[in-house]
Protein backbone atom coordinates (compact mmCIF):
# COMPACT_ATOMS: atom_id res chain seq x y z
CA UNK A 1 0.00 0.00 0.00
CA UNK A 2 1.28 3.59 -0.61
CA UNK A 3 0.14 6.20 1.38
CA UNK A 4 0.78 9.84 0.51
CA UNK A 5 0.32 12.97 3.30
CA UNK A 6 0.42 16.94 2.34
CA UNK A 7 -1.12 20.16 4.29
CA UNK A 8 -2.33 22.25 0.74
CA UNK A 9 -2.97 25.14 3.13
CA UNK A 10 -6.42 25.40 1.67
CA UNK A 11 -6.28 24.71 -1.34
CA UNK A 12 -9.49 21.98 -1.58
CA UNK A 13 -11.28 25.02 -0.74
CA UNK A 14 -10.29 27.39 -3.11
CA UNK A 15 -10.18 24.48 -6.33
CA UNK A 16 -12.61 26.61 -8.41
CA UNK A 17 -10.42 29.62 -7.87
CA UNK A 18 -6.61 28.16 -8.12
CA UNK A 19 -6.46 26.64 -11.66
CA UNK A 20 -2.20 26.50 -11.51
CA UNK A 21 -2.66 24.82 -7.92
CA UNK A 22 -5.48 22.42 -9.05
CA UNK A 23 -3.79 21.38 -12.22
CA UNK A 24 -0.38 20.95 -9.59
CA UNK A 25 -2.54 18.80 -7.27
CA UNK A 26 -4.10 16.42 -9.55
CA UNK A 27 -0.78 16.00 -11.56
CA UNK A 28 1.26 15.33 -7.86
CA UNK A 29 -1.85 12.58 -7.47
CA UNK A 30 -1.44 10.77 -11.21
CA UNK A 31 2.47 11.28 -10.44
CA UNK A 32 2.72 9.30 -7.46
CA UNK A 33 -0.12 7.50 -7.74
CA UNK A 34 -1.20 6.60 -3.64
CA UNK A 35 -3.49 3.90 -2.53
CA UNK A 36 -4.22 6.36 0.01
CA UNK A 37 -4.32 9.98 0.16
CA UNK A 38 -4.84 12.51 3.36
CA UNK A 39 -4.75 16.04 2.53
CA UNK A 40 -4.60 18.37 6.05
CA UNK A 41 -5.72 21.90 6.24
CA UNK A 42 -8.28 21.18 3.31
CA UNK A 43 -10.41 24.60 4.44
CA UNK A 44 -13.25 22.61 3.55
CA UNK A 45 -16.78 23.10 5.68
CA UNK A 46 -19.10 20.13 7.10
CA UNK A 47 -22.34 19.87 4.99
CA UNK A 48 -25.41 19.73 6.88
CA UNK A 49 -26.19 16.19 5.56
CA UNK A 50 -23.98 14.25 7.75
CA UNK A 51 -20.01 14.30 9.18
CA UNK A 52 -19.62 12.74 5.28
CA UNK A 53 -20.73 15.81 3.41
CA UNK A 54 -19.39 19.11 2.35
CA UNK A 55 -20.78 22.29 2.85
CA UNK A 56 -20.94 24.58 -0.42
CA UNK A 57 -18.55 22.53 -1.69
CA UNK A 58 -20.22 21.77 -5.59
CA UNK A 59 -17.07 22.65 -7.60
CA UNK A 60 -14.98 20.50 -5.00
CA UNK A 61 -17.49 17.69 -5.31
CA UNK A 62 -17.40 17.30 -9.14
CA UNK A 63 -13.64 18.10 -9.91
CA UNK A 64 -13.40 15.23 -7.07
CA UNK A 65 -15.95 12.93 -9.48
CA UNK A 66 -14.88 13.59 -12.83
CA UNK A 67 -10.41 13.78 -12.30
CA UNK A 68 -10.36 11.56 -9.03
CA UNK A 69 -13.48 8.98 -9.67
CA UNK A 70 -11.20 6.09 -8.45
CA UNK A 71 -11.20 7.18 -5.08
CA UNK A 72 -13.68 7.17 -2.27
CA UNK A 73 -13.88 10.29 0.29
CA UNK A 74 -13.83 10.34 4.01
CA UNK A 75 -13.78 13.66 5.89
CA UNK A 76 -12.85 15.21 9.02
CA UNK A 77 -14.39 18.79 8.91
CA UNK A 78 -15.68 21.76 11.15
CA UNK A 79 -18.76 23.58 10.50
CA UNK A 80 -16.50 26.64 8.98
CA UNK A 81 -13.94 26.82 6.72
CA UNK A 82 -10.46 26.04 8.68
CA UNK A 83 -8.43 22.95 9.46
CA UNK A 84 -10.10 20.07 7.95
CA UNK A 85 -8.94 16.69 6.60
CA UNK A 86 -9.74 14.83 3.59
CA UNK A 87 -8.48 11.18 3.05
CA UNK A 88 -9.12 10.18 -0.25
CA UNK A 89 -8.81 6.08 -0.94
CA UNK A 90 -8.59 3.50 -3.24
CA UNK A 91 -9.07 0.70 -0.42
CA UNK A 92 -11.68 -0.86 0.63
CA UNK A 93 -12.43 0.86 4.54
CA UNK A 94 -14.02 -1.25 6.84
CA UNK A 95 -14.54 1.15 9.64
CA UNK A 96 -14.74 4.80 9.97
CA UNK A 97 -13.87 6.63 13.40
CA UNK A 98 -14.64 9.74 14.30
CA UNK A 99 -13.90 11.95 17.38
CA UNK A 100 -16.42 15.09 17.35
CA UNK A 101 -13.93 17.04 19.70
CA UNK A 102 -11.26 16.66 17.42
CA UNK A 103 -13.36 17.55 13.94
CA UNK A 104 -11.29 19.08 11.12
CA UNK A 105 -8.00 17.16 12.93
CA UNK A 106 -8.39 13.18 13.71
CA UNK A 107 -9.91 11.02 11.66
CA UNK A 108 -9.26 6.37 11.57
CA UNK A 109 -9.89 4.48 9.11
CA UNK A 110 -9.69 0.59 9.03
CA UNK A 111 -8.53 -1.30 6.41
CA UNK A 112 -8.64 -5.18 7.19
CA UNK A 113 -6.20 -5.48 10.29
CA UNK A 114 -4.83 -2.12 9.59
CA UNK A 115 -5.39 1.39 11.38
CA UNK A 116 -5.19 4.70 9.93
CA UNK A 117 -4.58 7.76 11.63
CA UNK A 118 -4.66 10.51 9.89
CA UNK A 119 -4.00 13.80 11.95
CA UNK A 120 -3.57 17.84 11.84
CA UNK A 121 -2.32 18.96 15.50
CA UNK A 122 -2.68 22.10 16.12
CA UNK A 123 0.15 24.86 15.89
CA UNK A 124 2.65 25.84 18.24
CA UNK A 125 1.32 29.01 20.57
CA UNK A 126 4.05 31.26 18.74
CA UNK A 127 2.53 35.31 20.30
CA UNK A 128 1.27 35.83 23.46
CA UNK A 129 -2.61 37.36 21.31
CA UNK A 130 -3.12 33.48 20.49
CA UNK A 131 -2.39 30.67 22.94
CA UNK A 132 -3.56 27.05 21.84
CA UNK A 133 -0.92 24.97 24.10
CA UNK A 134 -3.50 23.50 26.14
CA UNK A 135 -5.92 22.30 23.16
CA UNK A 136 -2.06 21.05 21.53
CA UNK A 137 -1.19 19.30 24.57
CA UNK A 138 -4.56 17.74 24.96
CA UNK A 139 -4.67 16.68 21.57
CA UNK A 140 -1.41 15.21 21.81
CA UNK A 141 -2.30 13.48 24.84
CA UNK A 142 -5.16 12.12 23.62
CA UNK A 143 -3.52 10.59 20.58
CA UNK A 144 -0.58 9.00 22.59
CA UNK A 145 -3.22 7.53 24.79
CA UNK A 146 -5.20 5.79 21.53
CA UNK A 147 -1.70 4.52 20.08
CA UNK A 148 -0.76 3.12 23.42
CA UNK A 149 -4.51 1.03 23.55
CA UNK A 150 -3.61 0.31 19.82
CA UNK A 151 -0.28 -1.50 21.34
CA UNK A 152 -2.07 -2.96 24.36
CA UNK A 153 -4.77 -4.83 22.26
CA UNK A 154 -1.55 -6.16 19.32
CA UNK A 155 -3.38 -3.47 16.61
CA UNK A 156 -1.15 -2.14 14.22
CA UNK A 157 -1.25 1.24 13.20
CA UNK A 158 -0.02 3.70 10.85
CA UNK A 159 -0.30 7.29 11.84
CA UNK A 160 0.36 10.27 9.33
CA UNK A 161 -0.49 13.96 8.70
CA UNK A 162 0.77 17.39 9.98
CA UNK A 163 2.33 16.90 13.41
CA UNK A 164 3.48 20.33 13.64
CA UNK A 165 6.15 18.51 15.57
CA UNK A 166 10.11 19.16 14.78
CA UNK A 167 11.48 15.78 16.71
CA UNK A 168 15.32 17.15 16.38
CA UNK A 169 16.52 20.79 16.53
CA UNK A 170 19.39 20.07 14.74
CA UNK A 171 18.28 17.57 11.88
CA UNK A 172 14.52 18.58 11.71
CA UNK A 173 15.22 22.62 11.65
CA UNK A 174 16.72 25.40 9.86
CA UNK A 175 16.60 28.77 11.10
CA UNK A 176 13.21 28.89 12.71
CA UNK A 177 12.55 31.40 15.18
CA UNK A 178 9.64 33.82 16.42
CA UNK A 179 11.34 37.42 17.08
CA UNK A 180 14.19 36.32 19.02
CA UNK A 181 13.09 32.96 20.09
CA UNK A 182 14.93 29.90 18.82
CA UNK A 183 13.31 27.17 17.09
CA UNK A 184 13.06 25.36 20.43
CA UNK A 185 10.98 27.73 22.42
CA UNK A 186 8.21 28.17 19.71
CA UNK A 187 6.99 24.74 20.47
CA UNK A 188 7.86 23.00 17.62
CA UNK A 189 10.49 20.73 19.26
CA UNK A 190 8.49 18.38 21.05
CA UNK A 191 10.55 16.86 23.70
CA UNK A 192 7.58 13.90 23.94
CA UNK A 193 7.96 12.74 20.42
CA UNK A 194 10.34 9.94 21.66
CA UNK A 195 8.56 8.94 24.47
CA UNK A 196 5.72 8.67 22.45
CA UNK A 197 7.21 6.45 19.78
CA UNK A 198 9.30 4.38 22.65
CA UNK A 199 5.57 4.11 24.95
CA UNK A 200 3.83 2.99 21.47
CA UNK A 201 6.42 0.29 19.92
CA UNK A 202 6.36 3.11 17.43
CA UNK A 203 9.18 4.26 14.75
CA UNK A 204 9.53 7.92 13.06
CA UNK A 205 9.29 6.25 9.70
CA UNK A 206 11.66 8.98 7.30
CA UNK A 207 13.97 8.71 10.01
CA UNK A 208 13.77 4.91 10.31
CA UNK A 209 15.04 4.27 6.34
CA UNK A 210 17.00 7.55 5.68
CA UNK A 211 18.86 8.36 9.04
CA UNK A 212 20.40 11.84 9.87
CA UNK A 213 19.50 12.60 6.16
CA UNK A 214 18.58 16.83 6.46
CA UNK A 215 14.77 17.35 4.88
CA UNK A 216 12.18 19.15 5.22
CA UNK A 217 8.77 19.40 5.00
CA UNK A 218 7.13 23.15 5.50
CA UNK A 219 9.11 25.60 4.19
CA UNK A 220 8.54 29.73 5.21
CA UNK A 221 7.44 31.11 1.66
CA UNK A 222 7.83 34.62 2.69
CA UNK A 223 10.87 34.75 4.75
CA UNK A 224 12.96 37.67 3.74
CA UNK A 225 15.36 35.50 1.58
CA UNK A 226 16.45 33.32 4.55
CA UNK A 227 15.58 29.59 4.49
CA UNK A 228 13.39 29.05 7.04
CA UNK A 229 12.28 25.63 7.27
CA UNK A 230 10.84 22.23 9.79
CA UNK A 231 10.28 18.48 9.27
CA UNK A 232 6.69 18.40 11.10
CA UNK A 233 5.17 16.29 8.21
CA UNK A 234 5.50 12.54 9.91
CA UNK A 235 4.53 8.76 9.14
CA UNK A 236 4.23 6.93 12.66
CA UNK A 237 4.15 3.15 12.01
CA UNK A 238 4.15 0.01 14.35
CA UNK A 239 7.42 -1.64 14.29
CA UNK A 240 5.50 -4.99 13.33
CA UNK A 241 4.63 -3.09 9.89
CA UNK A 242 7.66 -4.18 7.28
CA UNK A 243 7.82 -0.88 4.81
CA UNK A 244 11.32 -0.10 2.77
CA UNK A 245 10.34 3.39 1.65
CA UNK A 246 9.57 6.98 3.32
CA UNK A 247 10.29 10.07 1.45
CA UNK A 248 9.44 13.72 1.06
CA UNK A 249 7.99 14.81 -2.75
CA UNK A 250 11.40 16.71 -3.39
CA UNK A 251 14.14 14.01 -2.38
CA UNK A 252 12.92 12.11 -5.76
CA UNK A 253 11.60 15.30 -7.49
CA UNK A 254 14.49 16.60 -10.24
CA UNK A 255 14.78 19.92 -9.33
CA UNK A 256 16.75 22.69 -9.35
CA UNK A 257 19.46 22.73 -5.73
CA UNK A 258 16.95 25.80 -4.24
CA UNK A 259 13.89 23.33 -4.05
CA UNK A 260 15.41 21.74 -1.83
CA UNK A 261 14.37 24.59 0.63
CA UNK A 262 11.51 26.21 -1.06
CA UNK A 263 9.84 23.30 -2.73
CA UNK A 264 6.08 24.41 -2.46
CA UNK A 265 6.40 27.96 -3.46
CA UNK A 266 6.38 26.80 -7.25
CA UNK A 267 3.84 23.88 -6.44
CA UNK A 268 0.26 24.60 -5.98
CA UNK A 269 0.44 27.53 -2.98
CA UNK A 270 1.51 25.41 -0.22
CA UNK A 271 4.62 25.63 2.32
CA UNK A 272 4.34 22.19 3.23
CA UNK A 273 5.19 18.97 0.59
CA UNK A 274 4.08 15.70 0.49
CA UNK A 275 5.56 12.94 2.28
CA UNK A 276 5.32 9.41 1.09
CA UNK A 277 5.41 5.57 2.71
CA UNK A 278 5.17 2.36 0.32
CA UNK A 279 4.53 -0.55 2.54
CA UNK A 280 5.11 -3.14 -0.32
CA UNK A 281 7.90 -5.62 -0.78
CA UNK A 282 9.04 -3.43 -4.02
CA UNK A 283 9.42 0.43 -4.37
CA UNK A 284 6.80 0.77 -7.16
CA UNK A 285 7.23 2.45 -10.74
CA UNK A 286 6.12 5.67 -10.91
CA UNK A 287 4.59 6.12 -14.23
CA UNK A 288 4.70 10.30 -15.03
CA UNK A 289 1.92 11.24 -17.10
CA UNK A 290 1.20 15.04 -18.65
CA UNK A 291 0.06 17.26 -16.36
CA UNK A 292 -3.84 17.80 -16.37
CA UNK A 293 -5.35 20.56 -18.11
CA UNK A 294 -8.52 21.68 -16.76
Amino acid sequence: MKIASVNVRGLLGQLEKKEEGRSAFLDFVRTENPDVLVVCEAWLAVGETGENSVKDGEYFIKFCENQMGEYSRYYSLKTEKRAGIVVFSKEKVDHIHRVPYWNGRFIKLTITNLRLIFVYVPTPSINSTFDNSKERHMFQKDLSTRLTMLKHHNKPFIVCGDFNTAPNKELDSINVHTGDRECDSTGYIDKDWYKMLADTDAVDAYRHINGDKRAYSWVAITSGGKNKALRIDHFVVSKSIEFKECYFFTDKAKRKEGWRYRPMEYFFGSDHQPIILNTENEPRVVKRQRPWTP
